[in-house]
């Protein structure tokens, strides 16, 4: 496969970036959706406080499992109450400190591909708010926002489908065949 594209949600920003600072050929269009986006030498602890930092770097050796953050504190992290968050609550699971630390290889930015970074309106997490803030700035990405909360892409298939289908659209590849295999991934779950 050549020009894939790769959609890359939160944490797996930090994945994407490495794939693209290591080489990433046959990426032809980078997707962070309402994700985290480190350049050269950064990882998921550049986006933290401080005092947070510490604690992920001093976990990070002894491969400590990060417990899921209480479900009182979703609404305020990922804008996830009710049904959704009882939804989410079973897709969660802990976090090994390590992927704080991990530092993206080369630089992800380097190679000229269509990049569209997809904010999720809803999330209010300032921690997001601010990489929102901070991509607004760029001129190297599409920016898109879809009315959702960060999990937008594992509640409503139909309107995540759609937007990411607008993205690869407004980077003039082929929508025609990523429209096909997500209509077919929304069917699947529905």
């Amino acid at each position: 496969m050549d020009k894939v594209v790769l959609v890359a949600h939160s944490y797996a920003g930090c994945v994407l970036s490495d794939l693209l600072g290591t080489g990433g050929d046959r990426i032809g269009h980078a997707i962070y959706f309402d994700a985290f986006v480190p350049g050269e030498g950064q990882s998921l602890s550049s986006f933290i406080p401080k005092n947070v930092r510490k604690n992920m770097e001093s976990a990070a050796p002894a491969s400590v499992l990060l417990p899921v953050p209480p479900k009182e504190a979703w609404e305020k992290l990922w804008g996830l109450t009710g049904e959704l968050a009882d939804f989410a609550e079973a897709l969660m699971s802990p976090q090994s400190a390590k992927t704080f630390v991990v530092m993206v290889r080369g630089d992800p930015f380097a190679r000229p591909l269509p990049r569209t970074f997809i904010r999720a309106a809803q999330n209010p997490n300032p921690l997001f708010k601010k990489i929102r803030y901070d991509m607004d700035a760029r001129t190297d990405f599409n920016d898109i926002d879809i009315d959702g909360v960060h999990d937008v892409k594992a509640i409503d298939g139909t309107l995540t489908a759609a937007t990411l289908i607008a993205a690869v659209s407004r980077a003039n590849f082929d929508a025609v065949g990523l429209s096909l295999q997500l209509r077919l991934c929304v069917r699947a779950t529905l």
